[in-house]
């Protein structure tokens, strides 16, 4: 894609790439299919992003109050409240995005600090033998069916990895800058996500209680 963007950078993104960049006999159909499963796409992120959050709140609900009843609808109404909140914010304080964006791309690194820190200073530690060369099959029954199915959680990562494009024509010599960026996003997230990782697995402990935690969220019982 960075490549892509430096030759022909627009906000159209992958659907018109694919209307310049493939085969003449079919650029129309293809980058028809391209644009709609775009919309697809965000579509479903914008759900994703929405479910994820107000699953995580009702995760802290539990945690936090032992006589709270959850409800698989009470996550469901949650995500749709952020949905609701999120879209109005795009609609009518558009004007504050860059602001907020700002705030954002800082807590993003502070979160990472403050959530990697207390691991580092205060969890109990696994050995190298567990982390580096313990292998767990938990009923898969097959090693390559099992990283497979490991790596649909890690493509995620790779969401939004087009964003950049969708700015091309609002920057300055976006030719040069668009591969930049898309390549130092890869390039910062990975070696967070790497030392998080890496930290998690250090430090998950009992792994069984981690996935059976009524929060719905491993992370949440790791804390």
């Amino acid at each position: 894609m960075a490549e892509m963007a430096s030759m022909e950078p627009t906000a159209g993104g992958q659907y018109h790439w694919c209307s310049e960049f493939a085969p003449r006999n079919c650029q129309k159909q293809l980058s028809y299919v391209v644009g709609w499963l775009g919309i697809l796409g965000w579509q479903i992120g914008v759900t994703i992003g929405a479910f994820l959050s107000g699953t995580i709140l009702q995760g802290l609900l539990i945690l936090s109050y032992p006589n709270y009843k959850s409800e698989r609808w009470h996550g469901t109404l949650m995500a749709m409240l952020i949905t609701f909140i999120t879209a109005g914010f795009n609609m009518f304080l558009a004007h504050w995005l860059p602001f907020v964006e700002d705030v954002i791309l800082v807590l993003h690194f502070a979160a990472w600090l403050a959530m990697l820190v207390p691991l580092w200073a205060l969890a109990p530690k696994a050995s190298e033998e567990e982390v580096w060369h313990s292998f767990v099959d938990s009923g898969w029954g097959n090693t390559g069916v099992a990283c497979l199915i490991g790596l649909l959680t890690n493509v995620g990562a790779f969401v939004g990895s087009d964003a950049p494009a969708h700015l091309a024509e609002e920057l300055r010599d976006s030719s040069r800058l668009l591969p930049r960026v898309m390549f130092g996003r890869i390039l910062i997230n990975g070696a967070m996500g790497f030392f998080a990782v890496v930290t998690f697995c250090y430090t998950v402990g009992d792994i069984e209680a981690a996935l059976t935690t009524p929060t719905g969220y491993p992370i949440i019982e790791v804390y």
